[in-house]
């Protein structure tokens, strides 16, 4: 982003078919009445000039029109560092529309919803489950876990479950009876590999962080997200306020 400018014409000259006028840079100007001076100024070969604000130039939407130019506006140069400029005028474009009146307001409740850039919803659940932990998400967690790809990839490291059927026709491969095996070591009678599975989801230390991070959906996650607690607007991520 460049410094902010405004073209500044008149009403006069317009319906006169003239767009003569000049870019000022708001930064030359310490506030909006220094700002209306010069711009009269430039216009001085008219009586009682009409400012007209014909373009802008890296000047946010909620700060100026055709006739306008928000009084808080340098206030806003001087308090939001020109990093989060743009971050900012999303928000307020977002969540104020043409309604902002309050920049003390805007600007504390920015404060407090604004999460940062990602690329995508995705990238901020990954973000937020780092800052969080799977803890985080209290009893939740087990919705997001792909339990179906873990319970495949048991399978395909001998995890197996065997019914009573199974126990009764093939005695040597299940001695203990129904229920759960891997590598011919029993774990338990469970009904199923799925229940065995929801019993160590309800200690992930049994699973283990990183084979828990490797089978939760954060797709699944980071869309529940937007739908629920969060937004995303122009690449930056808002908690709803």
């Amino acid at each position: 982003m460049g410094n902010p400018e405004l073209y500044v014409g008149t009403y006069g000259k317009y319906s006169q078919g003239s767009i003569k006028g000049a870019w000022l840079d708001l930064t030359d100007y310490a506030d909006k009445d220094d700002f209306l001076e010069a711009a009269r100024e430039l216009h001085k070969d008219e009586k009682d000039p009409e400012l007209m604000f014909q373009d802008a130039s890296d000047v946010p939407d909620w700060a100026w029109s055709e006739s306008y130019i928000n009084d808080d506006f340098w206030e806003y140069l001087d308090e939001i560092d020109e990093d989060d400029r743009e971050a900012f005028d999303t928000f307020v474009n977002y969540y104020y529309g043409d309604r902002m009146t309050d920049l003390q307001e805007a600007i504390e409740n920015f404060q407090e919803a604004y999460q940062g850039e990602f690329d995508s919803m995705t990238d901020f659940a990954y973000q937020l489950i780092e800052d969080i932990g799977f803890e985080g998400l209290g009893s939740n967690v087990e919705f997001y876990f792909d339990i179906d790809s873990f319970i495949r990839d048991l399978g395909f490291d001998g995890w197996e479950h065997a019914t009573e059927k199974d126990a009764e026709n093939y005695p040597d491969d299940y001695p203990d009876g129904a229920g759960v095996y891997a590598q011919g070591e029993y774990y338990g009678d469970y009904d199923s590999l799925e229940e065995l599975v929801d019993s160590w989801l309800d200690d992930k230390g049994v699973i283990g962080e990183e084979t828990f991070s490797r089978y939760f959906d954060y797709e699944k996650f980071g869309r529940e997200l937007g739908m629920t607690d969060y937004y995303e607007s122009g690449g930056y991520v808002f908690r709803h306020i």
